[in-house]
């Protein structure tokens, strides 16, 4: 799908979405992540305190109770936490990614007997259908590719395609492109190409975020509400790890050379030397205090590195022979497919109070793979498949009484493109004068390339208020997008020459005469957008009674150039 296309068939200019559902199912996620932690405690009076302790952190967090003897924490971290009400025995609650969970502290009397207990539950609340990977499934359920998306299809109806050695997620009937991932909050989405994902389009299958770095996500296939935007099929929303009052840390190294891959049975009879193999997959992560109790930091790094056999070179049959030369470039020469990754996610956490929270967080991602060769051509005529994201992001959360904010700020620049492994222009050696590049060799650099780059400058605030049974959100996000994609199209030239036979030992391009030549004249094609996109919520979680949840809302989304208006069709 061409680039103006591909604009042309992102979210529609404004849409309008209002919901009505009664709450049958399993909580939804926050595009933020965060979860509420409700209860009750029989028998207080109003304003007794309530204490959450973050376990992982350490940070408490405090809710008084109302005159019904409820308490509510809103935007809570996901974690296990310790609640504390004075005169009671403390207890534990986990929550999970945009979970509601009810811890009530309950208390009957009886002459002199006295019985306290608790009681913890998780609500059902919203409308969404939904399937939580929790940190448990994600440290021990085996997976060979170290892509956190791989554990998105323990949920029903979620799979995993490689219709271009990428891997995506794909949701229902319909393709990557219509699902999104979300982690901290920010979007990943791809704006320019396929895959739901930047750079899941195409190579030889690298992760978008580093493993080590997730600490839990949920997936949202269903029923979306009005907060949820940017997607059709489902949505994944991740939050990454935070640093504690105790150092903590791991190390991987994963080792898979060509003595542990099976060869193939005919491949052995026939005496087929095994080619080069191996595989390291290796990663650290370090988190800890930099001022106990107010400042902390986690880090992390994974690296891939990949030699994978592909085809090995050869020439068609061809009577005359072929130049010395031009032989020992191609014939027998393997194709491995190399890959690198590097992927680097850093984030400082400051507890301003104990009702603000500030998070800095900035990951980076380096991938080339050495691909697209065919099994004619000679190893500078190779492309490498290069990816490069850098993204930086303060988050602002403030909790006070009933209230929730959430303010996030983002810079991204992405980029993939598509170098040729050599330089100068292509050179084919043809049987006969018929421009048929598979019936001879294929030298010097591939004669097409393609760059895509979009930087996005994203403002998103979500504000909470709860009101008695009521639990209203609304927010809104703005994103600036800068896009732009290059194609070089035999810009240095494609030559085709007669292959001279084996009577020639040194066959030079350069000074041979070619029969034929494609040449771009054209300026040199870059295709430029802004696309500024604009979303509006408000929406209404009420509890009508202990049975019934009524979750309605309002969305609009306005984007100001979805079909690329500016482009003109070059003459």
């Amino acid at each position: 799908m061409g680039f103006r296309a591909k604009l042309a068939s992102a979210a529609s200019i404004s849409t309008l979405a209002v919901s009505l559902a009664l709450a049958l199912s399993s909580p939804a996620l926050a595009d933020n992540g965060d979860s509420t932690l409700r209860g009750h405690v029989d028998g207080a009076s109003a304003g007794t305190q309530v204490v959450a302790v973050d376990l992982a952190t350490g940070h408490k967090t405090s809710a008084a109770v109302d005159r019904n003897g409820d308490f509510t924490f809103l935007g809570l971290r996901p974690s296990t936490y310790r609640v504390e009400v004075a005169g009671r025995s403390a207890r534990e609650a986990t929550l999970e990614v945009g979970q509601t969970v009810a811890v009530d502290f309950a208390s009957a009397e009886a002459s002199t007997v006295v019985v306290r207990g608790v009681r913890t539950r998780q609500e059902i609340v919203t409308q969404d259908i939904t399937t939580n990977v929790t940190p448990a499934e994600i440290e021990n359920l085996p997976q060979n590719a170290r892509n956190f998306l791989s554990f998105a299809t323990l949920a029903p109806g979620i799979q995993m395609s490689s219709p271009a050695g990428a891997a995506q997620i794909q949701a229902g009937a319909l393709s990557p492109d219509q699902t999104n991932v979300f982690i901290d909050g920010i979007s990943f989405k791809n704006l320019t190409n396929h895959g739901g994902v930047f750079g899941q389009n195409f190579g030889q299958g690298g992760n978008p975020f580093p493993q080590s770095a997730v600490q839990e996500y949920q997936i949202e296939t269903q029923n979306f509400g009005a907060e949820t935007g940017q997607a059709g099929t489902a949505v994944i929303n991740a939050i990454t790890k935070t640093g504690g009052n105790d150092f903590h840390g791991s190390a991987f190294i994963d080792f898979q050379p060509k003595d542990f891959i099976e060869q193939p049975h005919f491949d052995k009879l026939n005496g087929v030397p095994k080619p080069k193999y191996n595989r390291n997959q290796y990663g650290v992560e370090l988190g800890g205090p930099i001022l106990q109790d107010k400042l902390t930091f986690y880090v992390t790094a994974e690296g891939t590195s990949e030699n994978l056999p592909g085809s090995t070179g050869s020439l068609s049959a061809s009577a005359i022979g072929y130049p010395a030369n031009v032989v020992s470039a191609v014939t027998g020469v393997p194709h491995s497919y190399d890959f690198t990754q590097n992927l680097y996610f850093g984030k400082v956490t400051y507890y301003a109070t104990n009702n603000d929270t500030v998070n800095f967080e900035t990951y980076i991602r380096k991938e080339n793979n050495l691909s697209d060769i065919d099994s004619n051509a000679a190893a500078t005529h190779a492309r490498n498949l290069k990816t490069q994201v850098t993204q930086f992001q303060l988050n602002w959360k403030r909790s006070v009484g009933n209230t929730l904010n959430i303010f996030n700020i983002a810079a991204n620049d992405s980029t993939q493109s598509t170098p040729t492994a050599g330089g100068g222009p292509e050179y084919n050696l043809t049987t006969g004068m018929n421009f048929n590049t598979g019936t001879g060799a294929e030298l010097g650099a591939h004669f097409f390339t393609q760059g895509d780059t979009q930087k996005s400058l994203t403002l998103k605030d979500d504000f909470t208020y709860r009101l008695d049974d009521h639990k209203i959100k609304l927010g809104g996000q703005v994103i600036f997008n800068k896009l732009s994609r290059s194609v070089s199209n035999a810009f240095n030239g494609r030559y085709y020459f007669n292959n001279p036979g084996s009577s020639v030992s040194n066959f030079d391009p350069t000074t041979a005469v070619p029969y034929g030549a494609q040449i771009n004249t054209l300026p040199f094609s870059r295709l430029s957008a802004k696309d500024n996109q604009v979303g509006l919520y408000i929406q209404d979680e009420w509890k009508f009674d202990s049975h019934l949840t009524l979750n309605y809302g309002l969305r609009w989304d306005y984007e100001s150039n979805a079909p690329n208006n500016d482009y003109v069709t070059p003459a």
